[in-house]
């Protein structure tokens, strides 16, 4: 409960989520985005959640920051009641750690669409 009333227990959790996987240092990250779950998310508490099909988007990357990153951005091309702020604590958190790079401007973007 603490954690959705927000203040101190949002911080912590925020911070966990970025150290539970820095133990894990995965060499690859793969995003399936094909559809995306917004709208009250697991964590969030705020109703029914809403997937949303059609995003089609398939992440892979050595960068697990950048990938957040990247995800934030998509989230918040389709879900309005997400900001990319909401992700900024635990990005930070994630690059201070040394875990990746959480400015996409630092990073190369390559998309490749199927024919």
């Amino acid at each position: 409960q603490e954690a959705r009333a927000g203040g101190a227990g949002l911080t912590f959790f925020k911070k966990a989520v970025a150290e539970f996987a820095d133990s894990l240092r995965s060499e690859l990250t793969i995003v399936d985005a094909r559809a995306l779950l917004i709208k009250g998310g697991p964590s969030l508490g705020t109703g029914p959640a809403e997937v949303r099909p059609g995003v089609n988007r398939m992440i892979f990357a050595s960068d697990m920051v950048a990938v957040e990153a990247y995800g934030a951005q998509l989230l918040n091309t389709h879900d309005d009641t997400f900001s990319p702020a909401m992700a900024d604590e635990t990005l930070e958190h994630a690059q201070a750690l040394g875990m990746g790079v959480a400015d996409l401007k630092q990073v190369e973007i390559i998309e490749v669409t199927a024919r």
